[in-house]
């Protein structure tokens, strides 16, 4: 699918990003930006009730069981294949508070998928996020959290390896950050966070990653609930599996500045941008091409903004060095890396007590580099969701959901549509 419409979709980027940002300087999302099954920014607590209180402990959870169909499950251009999908997604949620700043907080969400027609593809997923804080509200504090994945979805890795293909994989992110509030307006931390990320097949475990990062941050509070932040962070991955001389590993140094916005405003969350330097330990890949480093502008931008009493509205920008995993063993079209720029803006209405609306668009662009002088792939991506909740019976409710993911790619057999429709039951403790 050749890519005839760039300049199309690269104006709706240009302009939801300048939509967003303007957002950003009024208004803010939680500190953990997490993605949906189908790529799109998501609610980690959508599925989950309110907390039920006994003592200190809290629990909450739910159980949703829906009908999908998808028209085009392998994401290919070409030999299209469409199927019926029922889905089984359990929640459970436990937290305990040692002090009202102090907590602990583990969590379970999991996805059961059943195909139809192409039971090879049915897969499950499961995420446990495990958070925890220790501190005052001046002084010394201890921030924590390990989240564990296990799936085998065919959505992909951070990456985009092996989209549309049904992939086992394991993944642990461990993070500390130990720090000390000086004030209300000031305060600073450091954070090591080290991430594994294993594959089950042979032919995928050339892609085993282990990346450290290291950092800090410091705010300083000059409006009521809005504080300025500065970040550094150094990244370095070693691709376990792969040959030494020739590896994919690399180091990396992100610069932040920006803003930030606290948990219990209307605005919340942070927005910054930075600047990237990227470099690879080794010179050359496996076949003999050189690597090559990249410096470029960044941006992470998370914001949840509540509007009015019943409407919420959502916005991100991220703009970022990813590594092509496409681009070792062989590949079409080698490159090393790309830089993946993407901005979205959600909403979440209340149109009535018991009747919700849905909607999230997104537009990027990923702008891969070439090693063996040819043209660089360039892929336009589009996403857009719309669906609507209705509670019933206290606990209960229906949804449903339509979702147009579109890539467009100026190199063939690399670009897909996929339509697809969600219809679920659910309850919610």
């Amino acid at each position: 699918m050749k890519c005839q419409s760039k300049k199309s979709i690269a104006t709706v980027l240009a302009f939801i990003m300048a939509a967003v940002c303007v957002f950003a300087l009024g208004m803010s999302t939680p500190a953990k930006a997490q993605l949906s099954r189908e790529g799109l920014p998501a609610d980690p607590d959508q599925n989950l009730g309110t907390w039920l209180s006994r003592g200190p402990l809290k629990v909450r959870g739910g159980l949703e069981v829906g009908w999908k169909n998808r028209s085009n499950i392998f994401l290919s251009e070409n030999n299209t294949v469409s199927d019926n999908i029922m889905e089984i997604r359990p929640g459970l949620a436990l937290r305990h508070d040692f002090t009202p700043t102090s907590f602990w907080a583990l969590e379970y969400q999991g996805t059961f998928a059943y195909y139809q027609d192409n039971t090879n593809n049915d897969y499950d997923s499961h995420y446990v996020p495990f958070d925890f804080f220790l501190g005052g509200k001046t002084g010394a504090f201890i921030e924590a959290s390990n989240d564990f994945w296990r799936s085998s979805d065919p959505f992909g890795s951070q990456d985009l390896y092996n989209l549309g293909i049904k992939t086992a994989r394991t993944q642990n992110d461990a993070y500390v950050s130990p720090g000390w509030t000086f004030s209300e307006k000031s305060k600073a931390q450091v954070y090591a966070r080290y991430i594994i990320l294993e594959y089950d097949d042979e032919r995928d475990r050339y892609q085993n990653q282990r990346e450290w990062n290291y950092g800090g941050k410091f705010y300083y509070k000059f409006w009521p609930k809005t504080s300025g932040l500065f970040q550094y962070t150094y990244v370095t991955r070693e691709y376990s599996d792969q040959p030494t001389g020739t590896a994919e590993d690399f180091y990396r140094h992100d610069f932040f500045v920006g803003l930030s916005w606290d948990n219990t405003s209307k605005l919340r969350g942070e927005a910054k941008v930075g600047y990237s330097i990227m470099n690879y330990d080794n010179q050359y890949n496996t076949v003999g091409q050189e690597y090559e480093n990249k410096n470029t502008w960044i941006a992470e931008v998370n914001l949840s903004w509540q509007a009015t009493a019943r409407l919420v509205l959502t916005g991100t920008v991220m703009r970022g060095i990813r590594q092509s995993t496409q681009g070792i063993m062989g590949s079409s079209f080698p490159n090393n890396y790309y830089v993946d720029t993407n901005a979205s803006i959600g909403a979440r209405f209340s149109l009535l007590p018991k009747l919700t609306l849905f909607g999230i668009v997104l537009a990027g662009l990923n702008d891969y580099n070439s090693l063996d002088g040819t043209s660089a792939r360039e892929d336009d991506v589009f996403k857009g969701q719309a669906g609507i909740e209705y509670a019933f019976l206290k606990y209960l409710y229906l949804t449903g959901s339509y979702l147009y993911d579109y890539r467009s790619s100026n190199k063939d057999n690399l670009g897909y549509t996929d339509n697809v429709f969600y219809v679920g039951l659910g309850g919610r403790f």
